[in-house]
């Protein structure tokens, strides 16, 4: 074997092999931890689209309620003989169209805010197990580049 007897030609396999073996482990290391994070990221989007469906069935609330009190308050107008073409409840049904509006868009935009939130953190998290993979992947090559040089200087 080159010169080499062979218990050195052993023991320089034995560490080739070895450091090839843990350079592999820490690059599935990286893999498990980029799949968590995936893994990971994937939930906070999901927790983003659902508050951003609960926001949507407040705002749709938030019409029905207000719909509900422009229509009390038609009634009570007509009822009252007074009509409801009146600019006191013209101003009034107006007062309450704006504010049921502004409810079902507060609603809309806390929802969005929140989704907008959780997709960030997923961004993160998807970076962050990317970075663990490329670190695992370093730590890989560094272990194979010592292992080569290990047995290099034994010769």
């Amino acid at each position: 074997m080159s010169g080499l007897p062979l218990i050195a030609g052993v023991a320089a396999v034995a560490t080739l092999v070895g450091s090839g073996i843990t350079a592999y482990g820490q690059h599935q290391e990286g893999v498990a931890e980029q799949q968590s994070a995936y893994a990971e990221a994937h939930s906070y989007e999901a927790l983003g689209r659902q508050q951003f469906a609960a926001a949507q069935r407040d705002a749709l609330e938030a019409k029905r309620q207000g719909a509900l009190v422009a229509s009390r308050q038609r009634a009570v107008a007509a009822a009252s003989g007074g009509g409801v073409d009146t600019p006191t409840i013209v101003d009034l049904l107006t007062e309450t169209g704006a504010l049921t509006d502004y409810s079902a868009q507060s609603a809309m935009y806390a929802g969005a805010s929140t989704q907008s939130r959780y997709n960030i953190i997923a961004q993160e998290k998807r970076a962050s197990g990317d970075y663990s993979l490329m670190g695992s992947n370093l730590a890989a090559i560094g272990t194979l580049a010592g292992g080569i040089g290990t047995v290099a200087g034994r010769m």
